[in-house]
């Protein structure tokens, strides 16, 4: 896909920030080599012998997820819509393109 938009774009150093899906956070935060991870999760992580493009970064959601007590609802998925989650997510999407565009 990134190779795909950086050709239709005509963009070659084309940055990416990639957040991983985050959905089976329920059990917490594993550390690598990320044994509890989906094939999805540990190739948007660069974990799964995947070669790392320049100019992409990727981070793992799953320290982002609150209890269903600390969040609005209790569904289990989508980080039981807890703002703060949603809000840390988008913070480290920021944080890492500022990264990616900063020389």
């Amino acid at each position: 896909m990134i190779h795909d938009l950086r050709t239709a774009f005509g963009k070659p150093d084309l940055p990416f920030v990639i957040a991983s899906t985050g959905m089976a956070a329920r059990g917490g935060v594993e550390q690598p080599p990320y044994s509890g991870y989906s094939d999805v999760e540990r190739a948007q992580l660069w974990a799964a012998g995947i070669p790392h493009p320049d100019k992409v970064s990727s981070f793992d959601t799953r320290p982002f997820w609150r209890d269903p007590a600390q969040a609005v609802s209790t569904m289990g998925h989508h980080w039981n819509h807890s703002g703060e989650s949603y809000f840390l997510v988008g913070k480290a999407l920021g944080d890492d393109m500022v990264n990616l565009l900063t020389p």
